[in-house]
């Protein structure tokens, strides 16, 4: 390992210890900006760097991942981390290093999964919406540039009200497992519209509309009207 290697493993450990703590630690408490800091210097200079050390690479991608939340959409954050973090491993494996068995199950998992994802949002329009109950009532609406006016959940039913022209359509989720809600309700208009299986069980639904992403085992068209 060369020297600017070595600064750049210096740190990523710096940034280990202050983002998630380590064994060596009695009370500890994460220390975001220092740490953000130490992880944003180790990953400027290993992507500027013409020579790579192919696992620690691989791990300052993988922190990169984590610690990006929400900030890139999951296009992103697998074409500028995951897939080249599983590339920089596979590289290392190849040249006798020994990344552990955790962190090689963990990224693989992550890149099938958004893999997976990435490849479902590609298919056809009607691919996305035959998943859905009463999907032949919806020929004159659109997803694109509709908006949502209502939204409310109980503990396992969701439903959506999108206006679209004149068309105000209301869509009911049943079993649902998991809510992700975001945006201004004043301005939000709807660009994209995917619906598709999910990775670990085809019998869930993944329904994505920009601002809402509800995870469910039945989508169904409940009503159509020109008015609330």
């Amino acid at each position: 390992m060369n020297d600017e290697w070595k600064t750049i493993l210096e740190d990523y450990n710096k940034a280990k210890e202050a983002l998630w703590g380590s064994q060596k630690s009695g009370y500890w408490s994460r220390e975001e900006d220092t740490g953000l800091y130490h992880l944003w210097k180790a990953y400027y200079h290993a992507i500027s760097s013409s020579e790579k050390e192919p696992l620690l690479y691989a791990r300052i991608l993988c922190m990169m991942a984590g610690e990006s939340r929400d900030y890139y959409s999951e296009y992103e954050k697998y074409h500028k981390y995951i897939k080249p973090a599983l590339d920089s491993y596979n590289m290392a494996i190849n040249m006798g290093l020994n990344p552990t068995e955790k962190e090689l199950e963990q990224i693989r998992c992550s890149e099938a999964l958004m893999s997976y994802n990435l490849k479902c949002r590609e298919k056809p329009y009607e691919d996305h919406i035959s998943l859905i109950e009463g999907y032949e009532l919806l020929d004159d609406f659109e997803f694109h540039d509709s908006k949502p006016v209502m939204f409310a959940h109980t503990e396992d039913t969701a439903r959506l009200t999108l206006k679209y022209e004149d068309f105000y359509v209301t869509f009911l989720f049943e079993d649902v497992i998991d809510i992700y809600a975001a945006g201004d309700p004043m301005t939000n208009y709807i660009m994209d519209f995917y619906c598709y299986t999910a990775y670990n069980d085809n019998k869930l639904l993944i329904f994505d509309v920009d601002f809402y992403r509800i995870l469910c085992r039945s989508i169904k068209v409940e009503e159509i009207k020109n008015s609330l």
